[in-house]
């Protein structure tokens, strides 16, 4: 049996969008991303991408690589 990996996150992303719109939640995630790695900002434009697509609001919190600890923890 093969599984079709698109078809199914697309049901399930439909599923999670009415349900949403349904109960009227308003719902937002923030992401917090250091540095400037490539590969990091691709993965978390997919994830905002994504998080559109079902409702939910994000936002990007892009800090500089020489963030300390102290200052992410404020």
């Amino acid at each position: 049996m093969l599984l079709d990996g698109r078809k199914v996150a697309n049901l399930r992303n439909e599923i999670l969008k009415r349900k949403i719109k349904e109960e009227n939640l308003k719902l937002k995630t923030v992401i917090v991303l250091v540095g400037d790695d490539p590969a990091s900002l691709i993965y978390v434009n997919s994830k905002i991408r994504a998080s559109k697509k079902v409702g939910i609001e994000s936002d990007l919190v892009h800090l500089s690589s020489d963030t300390t600890d102290l200052e992410l923890t404020k």
